[in-house]
């Protein structure tokens, strides 16, 4: 059997463990079927819980037993996050707007909540790994020069790929680096700050393909303020929440369309204004990427040009 870090589960609830295991094993190389498991893999935990705590599935909508578990308040939100994530993503969204990293943080997620409905309802004597940590192929190793004892707070030069940078160990051995050069096993390359193995804080990151982001990150997804410039020719600068574009933020794609306002899940949601190249212009309220109302017939102050840079 291949090693995985979902093998506790393969005994018990086999599964679980086959959705899980194979979605570790293909977020790299194929992160669009990988998406589609741990989906599946969502909806098993939901529907297995609710059962858990002697509540009905039968002939019910997924997103109505995602509702009923929340109502429970058995899960912490980050739990209701990941679900909700994975139960709004539409599988056949675009490859542009599907990136290893954000199902990377789904994965971890997913890890994290395995482990919860194992200890709770398999094996309370369970100890899970404190830290679920993906295959490292193409990573660079982390040296630590000295070899005396860190404790948090405690300056340390960090080694990674040859080459040497001032770090800080952080609490719980945590490794935090403010400039921190790194190639990943896509062929991906990121300068800035680091949280143990997730990109977090400023950074740059470059895609093979040339598609660069540079702003805000939070644990490998981009979140804050940052600009994004696709190697198609399109570009966004804004706000962004969970790897999406979210919040004010400007879109400006190769044809030389441009869209100026609010954001939802990388969706145009809220106000608004798009300026096509030929001179057309929608001024008004948008409801997740459609056009509903014009200016005229919204109250207040319409965006204006200029106020989503970063």
């Amino acid at each position: 059997m291949e090693v995985s870090q979902f093998g506790f589960l393969h005994k018990e609830l086999p599964g679980l463990y086959r959705l899980a295991a194979r979605a570790e094993r293909t977020y790299g190389s194929n992160p669009a079927a990988s998406l589609a498991d741990l989906k599946q893999a969502g909806n098993w935990l939901t529907a297995n819980i609710l059962k858990r705590e002697e509540r009905s599935v039968e002939e019910r909508e997924s997103f109505e037993l995602l509702a009923e578990l929340e109502r429970l308040e058995l899960l912490k939100p980050d739990f209701i996050t990941v679900l909700n994530r994975l139960e709004l993503t539409d599988l056949r969204e675009s490859e542009l707007f599907l990136d290893a990293f954000a199902v990377k943080e789904l994965l971890y997620g997913i890890y994290d909540l395995a482990c919860w409905y194992y200890t709770t309802y398999v094996d309370d004597g369970f100890v899970p790994k404190p830290l679920y940590v993906a295959p490292a192929a193409g990573r660079g190793e982390v040296a630590i020069a000295g070899g005396e004892e860190l404790l948090p707070g405690l300056p340390a030069t960090v080694g990674i790929d040859d080459a040497f940078y001032d770090a800080e160990w952080g609490e719980s051995g945590a490794k935090t680096a403010d400039a921190v050069i790194r190639k990943d096993e896509r062929g991906g390359t990121y300068i800035g700050a680091t949280l143990q193995h997730w990109r977090h804080g400023k950074g740059a990151y470059v895609w093979s393909d040339g598609t660069k982001y540079e702003g805000g990150w939070y644990r490998d997804m981009e979140y804050g303020k940052g600009e994004k410039r696709f190697a198609n020719g399109d570009s966004y600068c804004g706000e962004w929440k969970e790897g999406c574009f979210h919040g004010q933020g400007m879109y400006k794609w190769a044809d030389g369309t441009v869209y100026e306002g609010e954001w939802d899940n990388h969706l145009e949601h809220g106000r608004g204004l798009k300026t096509y190249p030929d001179g057309t212009v929608q001024n008004g309220f948008w409801s997740y990427g459609e056009f509903v109302y014009t200016e005229d017939r919204l109250n207040g102050p319409m965006v204006q040009p200029g106020q989503s840079g970063v």
